[in-house]
């Protein structure tokens, strides 16, 4: 299980996020440790949290 933070700026609100592989696909949880979302790939989670900021 790799474990990647990610920080993105939404506004002036700062929002920590974690990827986690888990199998064949990773998964996104916030802050507080809350599922968001998984993806295919890392770079695509990237970029959906991109797109919700």
């Amino acid at each position: 299980m790799y474990n990647s933070p990610s920080k993105q700026q939404k506004g002036a609100l700062l929002m920590d996020y974690s990827i986690i592989w888990v199998r064949e696909h990773v998964e996104v949880y916030d802050w507080a440790g809350r599922f968001c979302f998984s993806a295919d790939s890392e770079r695509e989670a990237r970029e959906e949290l991109e797109q919700s900021a």
